[in-house]
């Protein structure tokens, strides 16, 4: 027989059936990544109908969004398959080092697949850090427009420092945070496959690597890592947090740093220096430290946390005049420790529905049934920070961006935990039915993977071009009304401050204080508008942000002063769902005649500003 039980026993890394079998089941693998490579239709055609934006089912069989997808699920397939059989011989086997370099090359082309079907997405928020930073690096300051005082619109001040570099640098901040995110990103996973190796020491079965990388691609962070926004960061310094035992004797100074680089990144980090802390003490203390050792080693750990939070505050007082940031008063002012105790809503009911929607249900049994007691030091690191990341989200309770935003950055943490618990689960259970298990459990982790990417692609949150186009055409109506410096009251304001630049009064209280701290309030709400901003235009949806919780377009003085407005291009209405609810220009401007702008008494009795808009806008 040319393919004799010897030769098929030389090329494989475990005994002949199991490794047939396995080899043959990877080789499909590849095989089928190739076919949908080739025929995208074949994956495509497969999954859920979409849902567009009225509610419509499309009637497209294979929308380019679902064909781009399963492309580049085809790569991946094509990359995991293929490392799989060239895994599974006993050469590589054998080859520590050219199979943790395979996996690491694997690691970095699957997330770059996932990656590029991100490439033209950039949330709107992200663009508030981008105007924060091109007005710093252009001398006017941190501020959202050059005209406005100093406040502190966003959660990152490294990030804005680090855009404002990058601007300084003479590159576009946009396509820098792209980069940087995506770079960090790929640091994240080129750790967590490095520190995944030394976890999983010589433990035979790739797929332990598999179900590693399953769980840190999952799809809250290839999407937040590509949003333009800090989280990626926040996922890299974690990481490194882990890893730094494994790498270098002066770990606890490299956690102390990287610590006191996350207070300056994101305002959970005082909790999460808290847990380290004490797994630290912990650790000291069963090495037979006492207790000034450990206060001395503890004290010289923290100073860089010290030394950051102390800055910061004072950053706050003395530049921006407010020792907490917008972002606290617009969105996490109503915060509460008692939610902890409220197993059945809030952020309990976020935290199980990204259990359920990942899959990470399914790779509980591994982490309990791999867990001990006696763990090493970065395991302990590993579900402190998970730990200390999952009690922030509780207390925050939820987040309207949706993809799990706060969760994207413990992805990788989750993944090197898994790393040690599969570790001490393949000395207790045979190893042909932890392949199985490990096989199912990263299909199940790889199928809703898949299905939250599609889902987010379909509908993608705030995209930062979407709210561009949106302040084009405001521009353009002011240009038209013979307004100079226009003013537009929205709830987005990122794409509008940076790209259109028009002043925003933002709704969503993040580029205004005022605003901010003052959302629920319809009478000071209904002042600030209407007698001291007097916003040429105003956008939105009434049921978002202060619209929603004020309601101060339901005072009288809202009616007389605005004109509601449609958006005409030949003759057909240009106007989202969201703008018909609230899209505003004042009454008084309008007398400033323009051929193409005109007041129009529809069927309903009620009188639109009618702006016919040309093919460009």
């Amino acid at each position: 027989m040319f393919f004799g039980r010897e030769m098929l026993n030389e090329i494989g890394a475990v005994p002949f059936r199991r490794g047939l079998l396995l080899q043959l089941g990877y080789v499909a693998f590849l095989g089928a990544g190739l076919a949908v490579s080739v025929a995208p239709d074949l994956l495509a055609d497969r999954f859920p109908p979409g849902q567009s934006p009225d509610g419509l089912v499309t009637e497209t069989s294979s929308p380019p969004v679902e064909r781009e997808l399963a492309r580049h699920i085809g790569w991946a397939m094509v990359l995991l398959g293929g490392w799989g059989t060239l895994a599974c011989t006993r050469r590589v086997a054998d080859g520590k080092w050219a199979r943790d370099t395979g996996w690491v090359v694997v690691a970095a082309a699957v997330y770059g697949c996932l990656s590029l079907l991100l490439a033209d997405w950039i949330i709107d928020d992200a663009a508030i850090t981008f105007a924060y930073a091109d007005n710093f690096a252009s001398g006017h300051g941190m501020v959202l427009h050059p005209n406005l005082p100093a406040e502190e619109g966003c959660s990152s001040l490294i990030w804005l420092l680090t855009l404002a570099g990058c601007q300084r640098m003479g590159l576009d901040i946009a396509s820098a945070a792209k980069w940087v995110g995506w770079g960090l990103g790929l640091g994240s996973l080129l750790a967590v496959m490095i520190g995944s190796s030394v976890a999983l020491r010589d433990r035979r079965p790739p797929e332990g690597r598999l179900i590693v990388l399953a769980i840190a691609l999952g799809a809250p962070f290839v999407v937040w890592t590509n949003s333009g926004l800090e989280h990626s960061l926040q996922a890299f310094m974690f990481v490194l947090m882990v890893v730094s035992p494994l790498i270098t004797r002066h770990h606890a100074t490299l956690v102390g740093w990287c610590l006191g680089l996350l207070v300056l990144t994101r305002p959970e980090t005082p909790l999460l220096a808290l847990v380290v802390f004490c797994l630290y003490c912990q650790t000291w203390r069963a090495e037979g430290l006492n207790i000034r050792a450990i206060v001395r080693k503890g004290a010289l750990m923290f100073l860089p946390v010290v030394l950051a939070g102390v800055g910061l505050l004072l950053l706050r007082i003395l530049y921006f005049g407010d020792l907490l940031p917008n972002p606290y008063y617009a969105k996490a002012s109503n915060s509460n420790l008692l939610r902890i105790l409220n197993v059945v809503g809030g952020g309990w009911h976020y935290l199980w529905r990204w259990f359920a929607d990942s899959g990470a249900l399914c790779v509980l049994g591994v982490w309990l049934l791999g867990g001990s007691r006696k763990a090493p030091l970065p395991e302990k690191l590993a579900w402190g920070l998970i730990g200390g990341q999952l009690t922030f989200v509780i207390i925050v309770a939820d987040d309207w961006m949706g993809q799990y935003r706060f969760i994207a950055p413990i992805l990788p943490v989750f993944a090197l935990a898994t790393a040690w618990s599969l570790n001490r689960l393949a000395a207790r259970v045979d190893e042909a039915k932890l392949r199985t298990v490990l096989i199912a459990l990263c299909g199940v982790v790889a199928v809703n993977t898949t299905s939250s990417l599609l889902d987010f692609l379909r509908n993608p949150t705030t995209p930062m071009d979407a709210v561009a186009d949106v302040g084009r055409r405001f521009d353009y109506l002011a240009r038209e009304l013979g307004v100079d410096h226009p003013t537009l009251a929205h709830h987005d304001a990122g794409a509008t401050s940076y790209i259109n630049r028009i002043e925003v009064v933002d709704l969503g209280g993040l580029g205004s204080r005022v605003i901010a701290k003052h959302m629920s309030d319809r009478a000071f709400m209904a002042d600030y508008l209407l007698e001291k901003r007097k916003p040429t235009f105003m956008f939105g949806a009434r049921h978002n942000f202060a619209a929603g919780l004020s309601k101060f377009y339901k005072d009288p003085r809202f009616k007389e002063r605005y004109v509601p407005i449609r958006f005409v291009r030949r003759g057909e209405v240009v106007m989202t769902a969201r703008a018909r609810s609230l899209c505003h220009v004042r009454r008084d401007l309008l007398e400033n005649h323009s051929p193409r702008v005109e007041l129009k008494r529809f069927e309903d009795g009620k009188t639109w500003a009618v702006v016919e808009l040309p093919d460009d806008r």
